[in-house]
């Protein structure tokens, strides 16, 4: 058993521990956390402490249990945009987790300097997919804009109020859509101004498109007119921003795919070269040639970036 180190049998050693702890720790925890999420579903944000097992547990507002903490709260509105069941102090304890297992790795296949790197590395993964996660649901719901818009407007043709469209709309529309319009229902069910609520949920799916269609119904609201036909105008003008957005990522794709073959056809053949010749490659990380290969790959991620907001177009 030559390949068995000291660092290793630790590492392994103290991940047995950990995943046992956690797997005593998680059905208590998933329990509690299922039942603030529903108690928080039906009071909506900014609601203060309930009594929960003789102990008090803040919910609504994440903000008053950190005490003005704007990392926490920030990761937390993260979370909330991202639509996922998770707390920040979750989030925050998976990066520790991942950044100390990046470390141990690093230090143990590479060396001391491949602590740090290994380390934000891991630890910016959760991160990343948080990141990556709120993109694609803000990107979901915003596709799905121009049919509910219209859908609501069919609705309000038919002779239903704003708040019975919303219901309605909330029950055929997918996800997000869904999800989102019952929240935005069930805070006007229990009190909330609609232009509060409809405020709110801008700030989970930031767009122009979306602050335009809350401004018209506000607007609307307090001056008057036929709901109906603004809501239909404003499909209208959503669906053809979609097409021309369409056609010009179709006459854009070239530069876009040209940006990545161009990015990583270096990474590519130093990869091969180093696999099929490590000697004449190695000649490259060694002494001074370090920084020539930091400054190559440096100028191929500024050249990347360049190519891709060249190609980029905003309507």
């Amino acid at each position: 058993m030559t390949g068995i180190t000291p660092s290793l049998v630790a590492f392994l050693g103290a991940a047995s521990v950990f995943v046992l702890l956690v797997g005593v720790w998680y059905p208590a925890h998933a329990r509690a956390r299922g039942l603030r999420r529903r108690i928080e579903s039906l009071s909506g944000p900014g609601f203060a402490a309930v009594d929960m097992g003789g102990r008090r547990r803040i919910t609504g507002s994440f903000r008053l249990w950190t005490g003005g903490n704007r990392i926490v709260s920030k990761i937390e509105r993260r979370v909330e945009m991202a639509g996922l069941d998770l707390t920040a102090g979750e989030i925050l304890a998976a990066a520790a987790i991942l950044g100390a297992t990046a470390a141990l790795l690093g230090g143990v296949a590479v060396g001391p300097l491949a602590i740090v790197p290994a380390a934000l590395a891991g630890a910016a993964l959760p991160f990343a997919w948080l990141s990556f996660r709120r993109r694609r649901r803000s990107s979901a719901f915003l596709r799905q804009l121009p049919d509910t818009v219209g859908l609501l407007a069919s609705a309000v043709r038919a002779g239903h109020s704003l708040m019975q469209g919303l219901e309605q709309v909330a029950k055929e529309a997918l996800e997000p859509t869904r999800s989102s319009l019952e929240q935005v229902v069930r805070e006007i069910g229990l009190g909330a101004p609609l232009d509060q609520s409809l405020e709110r949920l801008a700030k989970r799916f930031p767009s122009e498109d979306l602050d335009l269609i809350i401004t018209s119904i506000g607007v609307q609201q307090q001056v008057g007119g036929s709901l109906a036909v603004i809501l239909d105008d404003m499909a209208d003008t959503l669906r053809d921003r979609e097409r021309i957005n369409g056609e010009i990522a179709a006459l854009t794709a070239p530069q876009r795919y040209s940006a990545y073959v161009l990015a990583l056809l270096p990474v590519c053949v130093t990869g091969a070269i180093y696999l099929i010749s490590r000697e004449y490659m190695s000649a490259l990380f060694e002494g001074p040639m370090r920084l020539v290969v930091a400054a190559a790959a440096l100028m191929v991620v500024l050249g990347f970036l360049i190519m891709r907001k060249m190609a980029t177009i905003n309507v």
